[in-house]
């Protein structure tokens, strides 16, 4: 619940009720799976509320305890004051606005934070993309392309917010001005991962950054994985870029395939290199293999044709695979809406868990664990002049100004147009500028307003107050 407009909490009853949802998910955590178990038992939110206030603690596990004892409706209200003042927007389980797609998971989480919209979600083609920090450049490229060509479609983007893949498909989409959505292991005011800080502004105002935690709680392991579950759970199926065998994006992986979701794989670019094993196992386990976004696309055009945009550059593409050509019968039933899917309650406790123990060593989505020393690959792939020693992917040799005060390491591979550099020569020479100043340097530039944007999103300059830009500091 947040402001009438995007969605989220307002004036009335749905204020006394989100309190009770934010009592409920801070007294039993936000990714607590046993606070399922219980609300049967008592009822509503609002009856599990009133009934543990008056000391009925019969259906309280012994593990939830201390938590349950410990919240208190004021600091419920509190931290919903704190929300509002910081423009947050809060969904409860019950909201109308809640991800339709996530009541249907094992374990949904009981309240959403936001950043930015989530409307218009529940009849979204949402593909939730990620892959390792370290990519290589084959799959930086073939992301890019896909991500891009996805977005022009119409579908949503949806990632986490680490720097290596995660940044390469939502700043593809956000360049092709689609929709994008980032779903967080922290809270939504937690500065984390700060190389993305400025980015998540931006990925804000063109969809919407989401996380089930409060909004000044720190990452943690069990907090990646817990998220992992909420990203594939908000999609339709999950697109694994590249991952080795200990990827923590086989995790998601996992979750989507407990969760009934589709999986796709960019093929490996090199078939014995373990970066790729990751992907190979999926391929063989029966995902998509992805060759261009027609690839994904197909797989949900019969239904979702209303949501794609058919004058994508995907969609023209002719041969032997000219998937979406539609007859007349084919473009009017493309106009019908989707049944939805039907309207469930609290989760059954007849779910199982999906099944990831047996990959407890990835815990993170946004983390990759195979630490190999660089110096053991021998990729003809990439370039090893444009890693720093840990493996991340930035940009180097691809900015020929002397002038402009740009890090030789930067976490996004990405040749810079001349619009990019003009601009960034302009405010790198000048500090701070307003933007009128920039419209005004740049005056051959015809969409000035999309180059900052895109610049933002790449980690180059951040906004401030009164319109004013600057560079970041590295």
């Amino acid at each position: 619940m947040g402001n009438d407009k995007d969605g989220g909490m307002m004036m009335g009853e749905s204020i006394s009720e989100l309190k009770y949802w934010m009592w409920f998910t801070m007294a039993f955590g936000p990714a607590n799976p046993r606070k399922w178990n219980a609300l049967p038992y008592y009822g509503t939110a609002k009856q599990a509320y009133e009934k543990i206030s008056g000391g009925d603690l019969s259906h309280v596990s012994e593990q939830d305890l201390k938590g349950v004892k410990a919240a208190t409706m004021e600091k419920a209200e509190k931290m919903i004051e704190y929300c509002n003042s910081h423009n947050i927007n809060m969904y409860s389980y019950d909201d109308p606005d809640y991800p339709e797609r996530l009541r249907q998971i094992y374990n949904p989480p009981s309240l959403l934070f936001a950043s930015g919209s989530l409307k218009g979600l529940n009849d979204a083609v949402v593909i939730a993309a990620v892959g390792t920090r370290r990519p290589s450049r084959y799959t930086v490229e073939v992301t890019e392309r896909i991500c891009r060509d996805l977005a022009q479609a119409g579908v949503v983007i949806a990632s986490g917010i680490a720097v290596g893949l995660d940044s390469v498909c939502l700043r593809s989409a956000m360049h092709a001005r689609g929709k994008v959505i980032s779903v967080l292991p922290c809270g939504l005011n937690c500065n984390y991962p700060k190389e993305n800080a400025d980015a998540k502004k931006v990925i804000a105002r063109m969809g919407a950054v989401l996380s089930e935690y409060f909004p000044e709680d720190r990452p943690s392991s069990a907090y990646f994985r817990a998220r992992n579950r909420v990203l594939s759970g908000i999609a339709l199926g999950a697109f694994i870029t590249q991952a080795g065998i200990g990827s923590g994006a086989l995790s998601t992986a996992s979750f989507a395939a407990a969760q009934g979701k589709d999986i796709f794989c960019i093929p490996p670019h090199e078939l014995f290199n373990d970066e790729y094993a990751g992907v190979i196992g999926l391929l063989r386990d029966g995902a998509t293999p992805v060759f261009d976004a027609r690839d994904i696309l197909n797989q949900y055009y019969g239904v979702y044709a209303h949501k794609l945009n058919p004058d994508a550059d995907i969609f023209k593409i002719k041969g032997d695979r000219d998937l979406f050509s539609r007859t007349e019968q084919d473009k009017s039933e493309s106009g019908k809406q989707p049944a939805p899917p039907p309207k469930q309650k609290a989760p059954a406790k007849k779910h199982e868990q999906p099944q990831t123990e047996e990959s407890s060593d990835r815990d993170n989505s946004d983390r990759d664990n195979s630490d190999r020393d660089s110096s053991d690959r021998d990729s003809s792939d990439r370039d090893n002049s444009d890693r720093d020693s840990s493996g991340r992917v930035f940009i180097s040799n691809v900015i020929d100004s002397d002038d402009i005060k740009v890090p030789s390491e930067h976490p996004i591979v990405y040749a810079l147009s001349d619009d990019k550099k003009k601009i960034l020569d302009f405010i790198s020479q000048n500090g701070t500028v307003l933007f009128d100043e920039i419209v005004e340097a740049a005056s051959d530039i015809d969409d000035v307003e999309t180059v900052l944007t895109e610049l933002e999103l790449d980690g180059f300059i951040h906004t401030l107050s009164g319109n004013r830009y600057e560079m970041n500091k590295f």
